[in-house]
């Protein structure tokens, strides 16, 4: 059962709202208690639909009336909105800071970090970034998913915690173009979909999203591939004849280019082999410390001279370990481990190095297995 949470918002007109929600793995579960206390009047029980997550934005509507109430959640304060049918009025009177209201267990939200980053390209920028994406238990929960799942949440999470780089493996699933890490996970449309609903709600954010073959599956659906991009994401696609790496995110976003697509299997799109530099295959291990002594041994002191601030391509620290089939089954299952213990071990020296070693050090993105909140936001802090 997930941890049971109290939150409650009051002001001094003597109206509040408490609701004790439920917590696992840090996403929001149903179902709610929830509950309006009003000048002493009896409890009246209110549906929730969470448009975001983490009370970021929320959305109630009271049982058997055309009465919604919306709670926005932005820079420490709580405003509200209320709408009867059509109309809509800002309750100015009901407005909670962070003086007059009570939260308990609300992550920091991240959902807009790069609002205060619009001076710089995103060859400038330290990106947090997940390797193997869609490879998530948000969308699967095969047997032997220990081995080959990489994420604990939903795109639309990883957004929210601050993700803005994502690694996606793709592969033929019958008639359907799929996502996929040696099995098959979901499909491919509706996690773009996700990142479309994200940039339509947070207009200073951009995604890097870096689509690649699935190394030992089929891939043929490259006229479906172009097909999904262009109807889902649209007029948000950077491409290669954009200019974008001398654009800052500013630009960018002026001109609604959010979404920088980088792969080597469809023509017109960023080229992943001229554009990106990275820490695999050279630094690859399937243990922890020795991943770690190859970044500085060969990552950083070879490439440190070519990964600076000014430069026009992208780098990737894959701070992942990427074990064989033969590691998998002499060291994983017979210490009854699985991706999830190899990624947290790493995300831990990760938190270890940025303060210690690598505090000066320019990095620009970090992809991660099963990355926490304190990984993510100690990378976006990498940035000050």
């Amino acid at each position: 059962m997930p941890n049971r949470t109290e939150l409650t918002l009051h002001n001094a007109s003597s109206f509040s709202l408490h609701f004790v929600y439920g917590m696992k793995n840090g996403v929001l579960h149903w179902p709610f208690e929830c509950e309006t206390i009003e000048r002493g009047s009896t409890n009246q029980i209110i549906e929730m639909n969470l448009l975001g997550r983490r009370y970021a934005e929320a959305t109630y509507r009271l049982n058997d009336t055309n009465t919604t109430i919306k709670f926005i959640l932005q820079n420490g304060v709580i405003k509200m909105q209320k709408q009867e049918g059509p109309k809509q009025v800002e309750m100015n009177a009901f407005s909670f800071t962070t003086s007059t209201i009570t939260i308990v267990d609300v992550p920091r939200n991240y959902s807009r970090w790069m609002e205060s980053k619009q001076d710089k390209t995103l060859c400038q920028l330290c990106i947090p970034g997940t390797h193997n994406s869609g490879a998530s238990w948000a969308y699967h929960s095969h047997i032997l998913g220990r081995y080959f799942l990489c994420q604990e949440n939903s795109i639309t999470d990883q957004l929210y915690d601050g993700i803005r780089f994502f690694d996606f493996r793709v592969s033929d699933n019958g008639s359907q173009l799929c996502v996929s890490h040696r099995f098959v996970v979901t499909d491919f449309q509706p996690l773009l979909i996700e990142i479309q609903t994200f940039l339509q709600h947070h207009t200073t954010e951009v995604v890097i999203i870096h689509i690649k073959k699935d190394w030992n599956r089929a891939f043929s659906m490259h006229e479906q591939l172009e097909h999904e991009l262009t109807k889902v994401l649209g007029h948000y696609i950077i491409r290669d004849s954009d200019d974008w790496s001398s654009k800052t995110i500013g630009d960018l976003c002026s001109m609604e280019k959010r979404a920088l697509v980088v792969t080597d299997l469809l023509k017109g799109y960023v080229d992943m082999h001229t554009t990106m530099t990275g820490s695999w295959p050279s630094c690859h291990s399937s243990k922890p410390q020795e991943l770690f002594e190859n970044f500085d041994n060969k990552w950083f002191k070879e490439c440190r001279p070519r990964v600076t601030c000014d430069r026009a391509g992208l780098s990737i620290t894959d701070c992942i370990i990427t074990p064989d089939g033969s590691s998998i089954a002499r060291e994983l299952v017979k210490m009854d481990l699985g991706l999830r213990e190899g990624g947290k071990a790493c995300n831990n020296k990760l938190k270890e190095c940025l303060e210690g070693s690598w505090k000066t050090c320019f990095m620009n993105i970090v992809a991660m297995d099963f990355p926490d909140r304190e990984v993510v936001e100690a990378l976006i802090n990498h940035n000050n």
